[in-house]
């Protein structure tokens, strides 16, 4: 045994927690005056800047004016016609054919879920040709038309241009002009990051830095020996117990294990239910609240903890609860391992800090539902859908689909999923492959931020867990496969 790295922790995901008493479910449209008030003043200002200044600096003739509604533009609509440019803020909204229909729920019922289950009624994707666009404030709403680029495709969507970055749920500032009761848009700007603390990385001696490991599908209690003997190895490295002296000094500068999601395995109902199934179903089916066997997720928790720091998120299979943020698994599902006070029960997403870098993601579901709203030949492929992940953090909000198309708890005094805080690592679990890049982005009033994005790899599928360097941010991968 050797003697482990010690290092800072701080957690900063309180906002995802709740005390659940009683589920007493209100209306949604709180969450969404919250979130479109917090953004309200950022996106004047980024108007602000971005269109009035530049045309006042430019000296051009073109006049373009923010409005507080979408109601006086209706208002004064012969006023704004082909005169002037206008400026609107307010929540995106998509309605397409293949929309999800949250009432269908209700319509087809759970009276005969051997005939018809929920997820007969789920689609893969949200994306149509015929799909539109709308704008909507705490007033009203507006048909949006995104203006053609040059040189287009006449066959192609008019939305197409700006949109494709857009989904439900965005808060944004648009820039255009009103004809015949729409809204042709010209430019757009999103929220992006709040201001980052500076960071000094470094390139460090091999006998000083720290390294965090992520790892997620660990899929535990599986239905092959190969997927047990690759947990074990797992277990033998993380605490110290695998490897000559060079192996075993490298091992101990893992100061801290995050699972994102994805723990337990539950492939005896799998064969029962279609792969499109909800946790809900999985419940409702089995008429269970709580998985099957987790006395071996117990074990491996109580083992891995024997020797290092762990966080334990929730993710779609486990058993917590379906709506986000899900809930921490709850302690009489692991009674072992809870004795231990290196085991950290969190939320999913999570957020926290590790010695000065902030860790922010989830374990994979906001990004799933993210990428159903692009065109299926847009999502093909690891680099695309990873691109997609970069770009959702200029949303300003790591979920902007909730409560729309991803089930979230309907708070009335805030909008969790607002992102308040740069992070430093930006991730996501359960991934058919790892990926991982840092980018740059450019914001009018905080400047730049620089973030490392992350896709954490199922471990079940690709035997890899991913290593976090704390004073470089280097990113790479270790894998189990035999």
């Amino acid at each position: 045994m050797f003697n482990r790295h010690s290092t800072l922790y701080k957690k900063l995901n309180q906002r995802f927690e709740r005390k659940i008493v009683s589920e007493n479910y209100q209306e949604y449209s709180t969450l969404y005056q919250k979130r479109l008030k917090y953004f309200q003043e950022i996106l004047e200002e980024q108007s602000q800047r971005k269109w009035i200044d530049e045309i006042k600096e430019n000296k051009t003739n073109e006049q373009t004016i923010l409005l507080n509604s979408i109601t006086v533009l209706f208002e004064e609509q012969q006023n704004f016609e082909n005169e002037c440019f206008v400026i609107l803020i307010g929540t995106i909204t998509i309605r397409s054919n293949n929309s999800l229909e949250i009432l269908n729920e209700y319509t087809f019922g759970y009276q005969n879920v051997e005939e018809k289950s929920y997820s007969d009624l789920q689609v893969d994707n949200y994306y149509s040709k015929e799909q539109k666009y709308f704008l909507e404030d705490q007033e009203s709403c507006i048909e949006l038309v995104f203006e053609r680029k040059e040189n287009e495709d006449e066959n192609e969507n008019e939305n197409e241009q700006n949109s494709e970055h857009l989904i439900t749920g965005v808060t944004l500032a648009i820039k255009g002009k009103i004809e015949s009761k729409r809204f042709v848009v010209f430019d757009y700007c999103l929220p992006g990051l709040p201001i980052q603390k500076p960071l000094s990385l470094k390139k460090t001696k091999t006998g000083t830095k720290k390294l965090v490991a992520m790892v997620s599908g660990l899929s535990i209690n599986g239905d092959t020996k190969e997927t047990d003997l690759k947990q074990e190895l797992l277990l033998d490295y993380l605490t110290g117990n695998l490897g000559e002296k060079r192996e075993l000094a490298f091992q101990a500068k893992i100061v801290r294990v995050i699972i994102c999601g994805g723990t337990l395995a539950r492939s005896g109902i799998q064969k029962r239910i279609n792969q499109k199934s909800t946790t809900f179903e999985y419940r409702k089916k089995n008429n269970c609240l709580i998985a099957e066997n987790t006395e071996k997720v117990d074990l491996f928790l109580t083992r891995l903890c024997s020797s290092i720091d762990v966080d334990l998120m929730p993710g779609a299979q486990d058993p917590t609860n379906l709506s986000l943020p899900q809930q921490r698994w709850h302690r009489l599902l692991i009674p072992t391992a809870c004795q231990n006070k290196r085991l950290n029960r969190v939320t999913n997403p999570y957020n926290c800090k590790i010695e000065n870098i902030q860790f922010l993601g989830s374990s994979g579901e906001c990004l799933a539902d993210t990428i159903k709203y692009y065109p299926t030949e847009k999502i093909q492929n690891t680099e695309q859908k990873f691109n997609i992940f970069q770009n959702t953090l200029n949303y300003g909000n790591i979920s902007p689909s909730c409560p729309d198309t991803l089930p979230c708890y309907p708070y009335q005094k805030s909008d969790p999923f607002i992102i308040e805080k740069c992070p430093n690592v930006y991730f996501s679990g359960n991934h058919d492959h790892f990926k991982s890049g840092i980018k740059k982005y450019q914001n009018i009033l905080t400047g730049e931020q620089s973030v490392l994005s992350i896709f954490v790899p199922n471990f079940s599928k690709t035997s890899q867990i991913v290593l976090v360097d704390l004073d470089s941010l280097d990113c790479s991968t270790i894998s189990f496969d035999f």
